[in-house]
């Protein structure tokens, strides 16, 4: 988070919220922990708005006892995780709200983890999925961004090796937006088209593994900023030293380009707030907690059809 020291009661989409600041302290506590296999994932952790037990972000249950039970594992970076929000106003709380309110006890298990890219999510669901004796009715991806920061580094960066696993190096990305400007049409394909190569082959992984334990598979763009203009323009006042990269629309044009090029597999939801009047991001992708209920809403009717509910 570049804007790490600036409190979230400072910002548009939290002003005045007599809880945030223990939020964002909360989320401060909260640490990531090395991994062999994934190279880091959560640890656990024991705060008021921010819960996370065996690696996992906590979802209070749903509010549907003795409805029809559903499972859906949530997987993605740290826009599932709920980077900005309360255990109870996450994408997967949300989710579990719309799905109450058609009469099914939905448990979503959220495995989002902040930074990791789809390569990263297909590696960590393949070893879940293996192992469990309760295997999810739908796997849903909610990501993108993080495969197309990482490929920005990758592109950008000198001696970037593109057939290594892809991970998001956080410097390495700030070191590569400080060294350019607008990118050229060949730079914006290549990072476009090296984001949408690592996406695809992960997805392919994770539909593959779904499949084989009986469940369906769901894919989400996530949003950003930089396809809302109203949005955007609320946060980047707050932003100091920022990269001229991010003040720019190129990373919105690569965004985009991404995105097109995972069509149709990947339903984009980038457009999730072209139409909200009231602020919700928190920097470039974090949302508060109205955003992700947007989010949240907008990926749910695709669900709810996955679940076999009738």
């Amino acid at each position: 988070d570049l804007l790490e020291s600036v409190p979230y009661s400072e910002r548009p989409a939290y002003a005045g919220v007599d809880w945030a600041d223990t939020l964002q302290r909360n989320q401060g506590q909260f640490r990531l922990v090395p991994d062999d296999k994934v190279g880091y994932r959560n640890s656990d952790t024991n705060t008021r708005y921010v819960k996370v037990r065996d690696g996992l972000r906590v979802t209070p249950a749903t509010p549907c006892a003795g409805c029809v039970p559903r499972t859906v594992w949530l997987v993605g970076g740290s826009a599932v995780f709920g980077i900005g929000q309360r255990d109870r106003g996450t994408v997967a709380a949300e989710l579990q709200r719309l799905a109450a309110k058609d009469g099914v006890a939905l448990r979503v298990v959220n495995l989002g983890v902040a930074g990791w890219t789809s390569d990263q999510e297909a590696t960590d669901l393949e070893a879940r999925l293996r192992v469990t004796d309760d295997p999810p009715d739908v796997v849903v991806q909610l990501d993108g961004f993080n495969d197309v920061m990482a490929a920005t580094g990758r592109v950008v960066l000198p001696g970037g090796d593109e057939a290594a696993p892809p991970r998001l190096d956080p410097q390495g990305v700030l070191d590569a937006l400080a060294q350019r400007g607008n990118f050229d049409g060949p730079t914006t394909s290549g990072v476009a088209g090296l984001a949408a190569k690592w996406h695809r082959a992960a997805s392919g992984r994770i539909a593959a593994a779904a499949t084989a334990r009986g469940a369906r598979h769901l894919m989400f763009f996530q949003p950003d900023a930089f396809s809302s203009p109203a949005q955007r323009a609320q946060v980047l006042g707050l932003y100091r030293d920022l990269p001229q990269l991010l003040r720019t629309e190129t990373l919105g044009r690569v965004l985009s380009a991404t995105s097109t090029l995972l069509s149709p597999d990947v339903v984009d939801l980038r457009d999730v707030f072209d139409k909200e009047p009231l602020p919700v991001l928190l920097d470039m992708v974090h949302t508060n907690e109205r955003g992700a209920s947007l989010v949240a809403a907008s990926m749910y009717p695709l669900i709810r059809a996955s679940l076999g509910t009738g």
